[in-house]
Order: C-alpha cells, then sequence, then structure tokens
C-alpha cells in the first residue's frame, strides 16, 4: 500500500487542507515585497507574521484566500495591498494505491 501527496495540475477550485504549505507573496505601494512559507495548521489556520494574525484558510480556494488576507492587509495594515498565493505542497489530498506495482517510480 502507497499513500502519497496529489502532485500535477490543481486548479484554483482546490481546496487547502491542513498540511498543505503555502507561498504567501504581499506586495505594497513602491517596491514593498514580503514573501514566506506557510504551512497550514491542523485547525487549519496560517500565521503571517507581518500581520501577527491567525487567517482562517482550510476549506478555501485560493483565490478567497488571497481576497481573505487582502481585506484584512487594506483594512488595518497597508494601502492597496496585493496578494498572491502560491501552493508549494499539496499535502493534505492523499492518494492511496492498493495492490501490486509492476515497475516502481
Amino acid at each position: 500500500m502507497i499513500v502519497a501527496p496529489c502532485q500535477g495540475q490543481v486548479t484554483n477550485d482546490y481546496p487547502i487542507g491542513t498540511e498543505d504549505v503555502l507561498l504567501v507573496t504581499i506586495l505594497g505601494k513602491g517596491d514593498y515585497k514580503f514573501t514566506e512559507e506557510k504551512t497550514v495548521s491542523p485547525n487549519g489556520r496560517i500565521l503571517l507574521t507581518i500581520m501577527q494574525e491567525e487567517v482562517e484558510v482550510a476549506n478555501l480556494s485560493v483565490k478567497a484566500v488571497e481576497e481573505k488576507i487582502q481585506q484584512i492587509l487594506a483594512a488595518e495594515y497597508l494601502k492597496d495591498p496585493k496578494v498572491i498565493i502560491e501552493i508549494k505542497e499539496y499535502n493534505s489530498h492523499k492518494v492511496l494505491v492498493i495492490g501490486d506495482v509492476k515497475r516502481p517510480g
């Protein structure tokens, strides 16, 4: 039996889950750019250093998370921020293969 994280093409509708690894990039006025890698916690949240606030991201799409963080930043921290979320690792949705494998790899 083999259990592995999902790999391959995933759409923007992919529901982010626990253990997924996100690359969060925040762009502000001028040359301001802040990037950090975050793993979604078991409670479905990420802690963003820039605002020292946990954000619920589990079961949301990439676009929904971008909009959510952008709204928080615009309300309290930055003027006209742009947020870009990339999923570096898809760890929340596992694939289970049962049976014999003729040629592994």
